[in-house]
């Protein structure tokens, strides 16, 4: 892979949590051998960091503060879509490799969870879907044809093209370009995870693709999170909270590799409400006429 693909990966790794923690324990461990002060300072911010890192109520407000760019495809009731999509587009998010059940590769849960809802979107738009991911590690089946597999045996949804050349968001955005040259696809609903939503629109974006969030997989608190649970350290709290600052990091690289200015920050978009009917003038009376 190139620099500018397993890089970020690194970064990723390295500034998310355990890997953060890790790095700072460490300094702290080796300040301590010299008997520093510092170092048993370091080592305590270390484990309070862990703890507080880990809490499934930190990993929902740090995914939720990205979800800014987000938003069901459909209008709520009442509501008036304005939008022109021709087409849906769903990105990879990655594979189980060799799964038993299945005899072979097919999607992870982040990509099964965004076909669901293209398909229930194709169920309600009848807009064609168009799936998009490579083989980032030379696998024998691209994500792509694993998406397409899915649809068509899983959810009987119809796939019109596939995009098999791509290993990260920026080179989905990159070859949907390419691939829709030729297609008078000008518009087209984009599927991804509420997180990702603002570095997939940025990326797409700066290809000139006009795309319209369609979001899935919010990041929302359980019951059993949202009570005292929540403020308890778990793996999945760890995983939330590692999961949004490795986007964080990657959403800077692609700035960085693009030298484009990123998205600011923005509300949560919402339908345009359906503007109220105005009412017809009353036409005025003809003189020497009455009014009936």
């Amino acid at each position: 892979m190139e620099s500018t693909s397993w890089l970020p990966i690194l970064l990723g790794s390295l500034l998310a949590p355990p890997g953060i923690i890790v790095i700072i324990a460490l300094v702290g461990f080796f300040l301590q051998l010299r008997r520093s002060m510092a170092g048993a300072a370091i080592l305590t911010f270390s484990i309070a960091l862990l703890i507080g890192l880990s809490l499934p109520i930190t990993g929902h407000q740090f995914l939720s503060s990205l979800e800014s760019y987000a938003r069901p495809a459909e209008p709520e009731p009442g509501m008036e879509d304005k939008s022109t999509a021709q087409a849906i587009i769903v990105l990879g998010a990655g594979r189980n490799a060799d799964a038993p059940e299945y005899q072979g590769d097919t999607v992870n849960a982040l990509t099964l969870e965004r076909l669901r809802y293209a398909a229930q979107l194709q169920r309600k738009t009848g807009l064609p879907i168009i799936v998009s991911g490579g083989s980032p590690y030379q696998e024998r089946s691209s994500e792509a044809e694993l998406m397409k597999r899915v649809l068509v045996d899983d959810f009987h949804a119809d796939v019109k093209l596939m995009e098999d050349k791509s290993r990260n968001t920026l080179e989905n955005a990159r070859y949907c370009r390419d691939l829709l040259q030729d297609t008078g696809i000008r518009q087209a609903y984009l599927v991804t995870q509420a997180w990702h939503m603002r570095r997939a629109v940025w990326s797409f974006q700066s290809y000139g693709i006009d795309v319209i969030p369609a979001a899935t997989g919010f990041s929302t608190l359980s019951r059993e999170n949202s009570s005292f649970v929540g403020y308890l350290p778990s793996a999945l709290g760890m995983r939330m909270t590692g999961l949004a600052i490795r986007e964080r990091v990657g959403y800077f690289w692609y700035s960085v590799v693009q030298g484009q200015q990123p998205l600011p920050p923005a509300t949560t978009a919402q339908p345009t409400p359906a503007p109220e009917p105005t009412p017809e003038p009353t036409p005025a009376p003809a003189r020497g006429k009455s009014r009936k």
